[in-house]
């Protein structure tokens, strides 16, 4: 289908209108996870709900179960960290990869989970590190990598043994 909408619009000669084609319309067997493609249809073809327009409702159309996970870098680094896919490159094979994943959680619409994925990057809560502080309050620690590597804290301890450093002790 990719393709034959693709080939559907005449090419040009002109550096910047194929430049434009190939942002607009990029090629998934190139290695694009087509984020733009994808987020246009997640918008139109999900329900009006101050997200999503819901344009595209008409019975027989496509709907959310038959959309693609929008894929960008900070999309696939949590959907990595949370086992959605083991592709090492935001590309389509992975952006197919994760929906199906997450298509085990709501078949009827896998992709109403990529908020909840691309959040906590936008917002500065996850550095796909493990950082105590960061990953000890974030909601998806339970199923993150990174944050299941997370030991508990060590507890307070009293007494002259609490400083780290014997130079630190007094007496």
């Amino acid at each position: 289908a990719w393709h034959a909408l693709a080939h559907g619009i005449a090419a040009s000669t002109a550096p910047a209108r194929r430049r434009a084609r190939g942002f607009l319309l990029p090629d998934p067997f190139a290695g694009s996870a087509l984020k733009r493609t994808l987020l246009l249809a997640r918008w139109c073809v999900r329900p009006d709900d101050g997200v999503d327009l819901g344009l595209w409702n008409a019975p027989g159309r496509l709907g959310p179960k038959d959309l693609v996970l929008p894929l960008d870098t900070h999309v696939h680094r949590t959907a990595v960290d949370v086992g959605l896919t083991r592709r090492t490159v935001p590309d389509w094979k992975a952006a197919r990869e994760a929906t199906d994943a997450l298509a085990r959680l709501d078949p009827d619409d896998p992709v109403r989970f990529d908020f909840a994925l691309v959040r906590p990057g936008i917002v500065g809560r996850c550095t796909h590190r493990t950082v105590r502080a960061i990953c000890t309050p974030c909601e998806l620690r339970a199923c993150c990598a990174k944050g299941r590597r997370l030991r508990p804290a060590p507890a307070a301890s009293t007494g002259s043994d609490s400083a780290p450093f014997a130079s630190d002790r007094a007496g």
